[in-house]
């Protein structure tokens, strides 16, 4: 039963794999319709599951959110890194909507852009702070850095809008989109379709391996002496 036990269990890991990423289909017909939204012309409350998204981020208030993963070796932490990065990030909608990444490079450029960002705030605040009628907003310097994305739209978990409304605070409801934008690389969709076809295939194909040697196990069993 040792050798029907591995196939079974190769089986459906391979059938998981395969479910898993097919359900990547909707999303790559899209793309390959071309079925995709600019994030620069996008309407407020236009954003729904499973749409996808691509354009460019130039202004955000930084991560409000991290997830981290945590190593333990008998039970002991041994190491902890931070794996994805959530931000609020401004859309030219005069919204607010949920950014996940876990790409170092992307990071990297959000956390840049978030401090020109809080640069230009405190400009702005020092100009009115200094004339309130009549503010001198000729030294203020607008973010430059720029962040192209493409991702897809996700329902926003509980436990995120939780934190997202304690960091965003007063106005929350009216001024923040309810999803979640997730980074992705939509010339990778076909690979992952082609992968979860052929992990979905070899999993028949086990399964039914698995069939065969457990019938022909029983049969020997059943008639040996």
């Amino acid at each position: 039963m040792g050798k029907v036990r591995f196939l079974g269990v190769a089986a459906m890991v391979a059938l998981i794999f395969g479910v898993v990423f097919l359900t990547n289909i909707p999303q790559f017909l899209k793309y390959t319709k071309g079925d995709i939204k600019k994030f620069e012309e996008l309407e407020q409350n236009e954003l729904n599951i499973g749409d996808l998204v691509q354009g460019t981020i130039d202004f955000t208030d930084g991560s409000f959110a991290e997830m981290e993963e945590t190593n333990t070796t008998f039970g002991i932490e041994t190491s902890k890194r931070t794996t994805k990065q959530y931000y609020a990030v401004y859309m030219y909608n005069d919204m607010y909507v949920a950014y996940e990444t876990g790409n170092a490079e992307q990071i990297a450029q959000l956390e840049q852009l978030a401090g020109e960002c809080q640069k230009y705030y405190e400009s702005i605040e020092a100009a009115y702070a200094k004339d309130k009628d009549d503010p001198d907003l000729s030294g203020v310097v607008q973010p430059a850095t720029e962040v192209k994305f493409e991702g897809t739209v996700k329902e926003l978990p509980s436990d995120l809008d939780g934190l997202f409304r304690e960091w965003y605070g007063e106005g929350y409801d009216d001024d923040v989109e309810k999803v979640l934008i997730t980074r992705a690389d939509f010339g990778r969709m076909r690979y992952l379709i082609y992968f979860g076809i052929g992990a979905a295939v070899l999993g028949i194909i086990l399964l039914i391996v698995t069939i065969i040697v457990w019938r022909k196990e029983k049969t020997e069993t059943s008639f040996s002496y």
